[in-house]
C-alpha cells in the first residue's frame, strides 16, 4: 500500500528577470498517510553524499514512540519512508545513549524525568549574598518535545568578601558543565571607613564550586565610580543574543562584560570627567580574566543593545547613543548609586559600532541618526520609505558578510501606557510594548559607516501580525555579491491556545501548542550598491491565494555550499507537507 499521495510536483525555469532570483524553482506538496495530526517535526536534515533531504517527525502515544523519517531527492521528490517504533521508553533511552552519532542524536530524549544540580545566587541582607544549591527535575513533556524543569532549593550559603567585608552582587554566571558560579561582585570599604561606595570602584570574581565552597578571584579596580552597561556570552559556536535565564551558562563560551563610567548626586568626588572610557572585560569559562581592552567611545551615553560574531570571530557590539552623556542617564543599572529600573524617554544622536578582533580593540565609528534617513532604501514599488528615529526599534538577528560589513535587522514598534500594578500610588503608569511596524535592516561598511538603511511595510497588518515579531532571515549567496532577505509575512494562528505551565528559576511561564502562520517573503540586496528589490512571496497556489506557511521550528534550510535555501512547511490544516527550493545566486 502506498504510503503518500503526491499532490503535485512542478520544476520551474528561471527567465530573466530581476526578481526571479527570488522565486521558487522546485515545488513538491505531499500527504503522507503514515504521518498523523499528533505529530510534530522534530528535525530536518540534508546529506551531502547522496544530496538527500531528511524529514523526521516523533509521534508519541500511550504505548510506543514512533519516529518517522520521509527522504527527498535533490529534486524534492519522495524516495522513501523509515519507520523506527520503540514500545519501551527504556529501549529508546538505551539506543540514544549508544548511539549518539547515529540517526536519533538531534533528539534530546534522557529519560522520562532527570536531575541536576544549580546554584542560585541573590543579594542577601546586611551586605551578604546568599547562593543556594538547587536541585533541579527535568520533566520530557511528550506534547512539547521538550524538557520542562521543577526547581527545589536545597542548602544555603552567605558569603562575603575575602577580608570579611560586606559586599554588592551585580551578577553572577554559572558553568552548567562543572557546577561552578561565578560572582561579579563590589567590595565595600571596611566598617568604620568614610567611604560609602569603594564597591563602585573595587569589584572582585568569586568562585563558588558545586559543594558551595567559596574562592576568591581576580579583583578589578577603578579610580572613579563605574557600572556594568553591557554582558553577553560567546559561544564556540556562535553568539547567544537573548538574556533569558539560560543565557547565564557559560560552559564552552567567554563571557564579555562591559564597565562603563557613572555619575549621580551620590559620590560625585569619585565621577570620572570622561564619560566615554570604557573597559571591556573578556572572562574565561572558568572565571578567569582572559583580557582587558579599555576603549574610547566617540558617542559617550552608549547603550549597546547587541553583539554580532562574524566567522572569523571578529566581533561587532552595537547600539544608539548620545553624545555628552554617562551611560546611567541613558540606560538603567543596577548600581547601588543608580538603583532605577527605567529612564526617561531619549532622544538619541547617533548609531555606534566597535569591532573588536583577537580581544584587541579594532576601531570604533559613530552615525548620526541623520545619515539613516537620507540613505533611506526600500522595494521600488514601495511608495513609503520607513525610516530608524533611534528609538522603539527591536534588533531580530545580524549578520556579517565575509568582507566585514554589519548587517542588523530587527523592526519598529509603538508603545503605549497601562496601568502600573506594582505601584501603590493611584494614577501611576508604565510603559509597554503596543503594537510592532515595520521591518527596518541597516546596512554598514566594514568601517562600521552607514551604507543603506532598508524600511518595508509588511502585507499583513492584523492582530497576530502586531503581537509578534516578524520572523528575518539572511543569507548570503554563492558569489558572496548578494544578500538575501527572508522575512515571515504572519497570517494567522493555527491550533487551540492550549498552554502548559513550566517551571523555571524566575516563576512559571507558559508555552503554546498553537503554530503561528506565516509565510516566506523575500528580497535580493546588492551588496555593493546598497539596494534591494521587490519582495516575493512564497508558496500560493495557482490563482495566487496563500496556500503554504513554513514551519515555525524549522522554516528554511541553506545547503552545505550555499547554494541552494529550502523552505519547510504545510498548508493552514497542517495535513499536506510542503517542500520547495530557492538558488542563491
Amino acid at each position: 500500500m502506498k504510503q503518500f499521495i503526491l499532490f503535485f510536483s512542478i520544476f520551474f525555469c528561471l527567465p530573466i528577470l530581476n526578481i526571479n532570483s527570488q522565486k521558487i524553482v522546485l515545488e513538491n506538496e505531499y500527504k503522507f498517510e503514515s504521518l498523523s495530526k499528533d505529530s510534530y517535526l522534530g528535525n530536518v536534515s540534508f546529506n551531502e553524499e547522496d544530496k538527500t533531504t531528511v524529514l523526521e517527525y516523533v509521534e508519541r502515544d500511550m504505548l510506543k514512540t514512533t519516529f518517522k523519517r520521509y527522504y527527498f531527492d535533490e529534486n524534492l521528490k519522495f524516495l522513501k519512508e523509515d519507520i523506527e517504533t520503540f514500545n519501551n521508553l527504556d529501549d529508546l533511552l538505551a539506543e540514544l545513549k549508544n548511539d549518539i552519532q547515529g540517526a536519533l542524536s538531534w533528539f534530546n530524549y534522557k529519560g522520562e524525568s532527570y536531575t541536576t544540580e544549580s546554584i542560585k545566587i541573590s543579594q542577601g541582607m546586611g551586605g551578604k549574598v546568599v547562593a543556594s544549591k538547587q536541585t533541579i527535575t527535568h520533566n520530557f513533556s511528550w506534547f512539547l518535545g521538550l524538557y520542562t524543569r521543577k526547581y527545589s532549593k536545597a542548602e544555603v550559603v552567605k558569603i562575603k568578601s575575602e577580608t570579611d567585608n560586606k559586599i554588592y552582587l551585580y551578577d553572577y554566571f554559572v558553568n552548567e558543565g562543572s557546577g561552578d558560579a561565578y560572582m561579579l561582585v563590589g567590595v565595600k570599604a571596611a566598617k568604620g571607613s568614610k567611604d560609602k561606595y569603594l564597591h563602585t570602584r573595587n569589584f572582585q570574581i568569586v568562585k563558588l564550586s558545586n559543594d558551595l565552597d567559596i574562592e576568591y578571584l581576580e579583583e578589578i579596580n577603578f579610580d572613579y565610580n563605574m557600572a556594568v552597561s553591557y554582558k553577553n556570552i560567546v559561544y564556540n559556536k556562535g553568539v547567544k543574543l537573548d538574556e533569558t535565564p539560560e543565557s547565564t551558562n557559560i560552559k564552552n563560551g567567554k563571557l564579555y562584560l562591559v564597565f562603563s563610567p557613572i555619575k549621580t548626586m551620590i559620590g560625585k568626588k569619585f565621577a570620572s570627567p570622561n564619560p566615554g572610557d570604557n573597559l571591556l572585560v573578556v572572562f574565561d569559562e572558568n572565571g578567569k580574566i582572559e583580557s582587558k581592552i579599555d576603549y574610547k567611545a566617540k558617542t559617550s551615553g552608549w547603550v549597546i543593545k547587541g553583539l554580532s560574531c562574524a566567522d572569523n570571530g571578529d566581533l561587532f557590539f552595537y547600539g544608539p547613543a548620545k553624545e555628552d552623556s554617562y551611560v546611567n542617564n541613558v540606560m538603567p543599572t543596577n548600581s547601588p548609586l543608580t538603583g532605577r529600573t527605567e529612564v526617561k524617554d531619549i532622544k538619541w544622536k547617533n548609531f555606534q559600532i566597535m569591532k573588536i578582533s583577537q580581544n584587541k580593540f579594532e576601531w570604533i565609528n559613530s552615525t548620526d541618526l541623520k545619515d539613516f534617513k537620507t540613505k533611506a532604501v526600500s522595494p521600488p514599488s514601495q511608495k513609503q520609505m520607513p525610516v530608524y528615529q533611534g528609538k522603539n526599534f527591536v534588533s531580530v538577528g545580524s549578520f556579517v558578510s565575509p568582507d566585514g560589513e554589519l548587517f542588523i535587522s530587527g523592526q519598529n514598534y509603538t508603545t503605549k501606557k497601562v496601568p502600573d500594578p506594582n505601584s501603590k500610588t493611584e494614577g501611576a503608569t508604565i510603559k509597554v510594548l503596543d503594537d510592532y511596524k515595520d521591518l527596518i535592516m541597516f546596512h554598514f561598511d566594514n568601517n562600521g559607516l552607514l551604507k543603506s538603511q532598508y524600511g518595508i511595510r509588511r502585507d499583513k497588518m492584523n492582530k497576530y501580525s502586531k503581537r509578534y515579531k516578524t520572523p528575518q532571515y539572511l543569507n548570503l549567496s554563492g558569489d558572496a555579491k548578494s544578500l538575501y532577505w527572508t522575512y515571515g509575512e504572519i497570517k494567522g494562528m493555527r491550533g487551540l491556545e492550549l498552554m502548559q505551565s513550566v517551571g523555571n528559576s524566575n516563576g512559571n511561564f507558559t508555552i503554546s501548542k498553537s503554530k503561528l502562520l506565516f509565510y516566506p517573503a523575500v528580497s535580493k540586496i546588492d551588496l555593493a550598491s546598497g539596494t534591494l528589490t521587490d519582495f516575493n512571496s512564497l508558496g500560493k497556489d495557482s490563482e495566487g491565494k496563500q496556500k503554504y506557511f513554513t514551519n515555525p521550528l524549522f522554516p528554511q534550510l541553506i545547503s552545505p555550499d550555499g547554494s541552494k535555501l529550502t523552505f519547510f512547511g504545510e498548508d493552514k490544516k497542517g495535513s499536506l507537507v510542503w517542500l520547495a527550493q530557492m538558488n542563491l545566486n
